[in-house]
């Protein structure tokens, strides 16, 4: 018998908007989705509510939501601009960060 085999994946995403000149980090099931709406406005009280020009800068795909809020909280927690600009545009950086986050959590990262 063939089996059907589904594999969901998740994705943690960082935004930034150059109109007020921030990154935002968070995770989705459908980032285009996310992204229209943290561009619409939708959520009045959003920390993003303040821009409309929100851009994906970088994405990784985990396995499932668990997966991904672990490395959202991660990130988050480094609380530095620096971390977020080195983890877009330095690929070492890039690397090392996959490596660290399977060492730590024994989670494998795709970039999207």
């Amino acid at each position: 018998m063939l089996g059907f085999f589904y594999f969901m994946n998740h994705f943690i995403y960082i935004i930034y908007s150059l109109k007020v000149d921030k990154y935002y980090i968070g995770e989705t099931e459908c980032i285009q989705k996310r992204l229209e709406i943290h561009n619409s406005g939708t959520f009045k009280n959003s920390s993003t509510k303040t821009a409309s020009d929100w851009q994906v800068v970088i994405a990784f795909i985990v396995n499932d939501r668990v997966e991904a809020r672990i490395i959202e909280k991660f990130i988050k927690a480094m609380k530095s601009r620096k971390f977020i600009e080195s983890l877009v545009s330095d690929n070492n950086f890039y690397l090392n960060f996959i490596a660290l986050v399977y060492k730590k959590y024994n989670i494998s990262i795709l970039k999207y």
